[in-house]
């Protein structure tokens, strides 16, 4: 029976066919496009939230950071680091410019400060 129905179908009713299909797969994804947007929005509010309790709480970490800070530069004016170096590091193969583009790479890639990060090593791998 769905043979000779299919068989029987007309050029006019099959591009109608064809455009409700595309209709019901555009509305599909309109709605699925609206569904993501609401559900962005939620978790958005919900980041705000979690990002204003946080900035409720009194800073604890600031005044320690300062502090130590103050102290390496008072050490320094003695040993002859950089302010706010994270220590020596160990260079196998690599020459210092290399090493230093890869250090501000990874700083750069994990946004954070490169005073913050420390580098024990860096080796060149062939």
């Amino acid at each position: 029976m769905l043979t000779t129905a299919l068989a029987t179908i007309t050029i006019p009713e099959a591009a109608g066919l064809s455009l409700l299909g595309m209709l019901v797969v555009f509305v599909g994804l309109i709605v699925l496009m609206f569904v993501i947007f609401l559900l962005s929005k939620v978790a958005g509010n919900n980041n705000r939230v979690n990002e204003g309790s946080d900035s409720n709480q009194p800073a604890i970490s600031e005044p320690v950071q300062v502090e130590s800070m103050q102290t390496s530069q008072q050490s320094t004016a003695n040993n002859g680091v950089a302010p706010g170096s994270a220590g020596e590091i160990k260079l196998y193969n690599v020459p210092d410019k290399q090493a230093a583009m890869v250090m501000a790479i990874v700083a750069d890639h994990l946004k954070t400060p490169l005073n913050q990060l420390r580098f024990k090593s860096i080796k060149r791998l062939d």
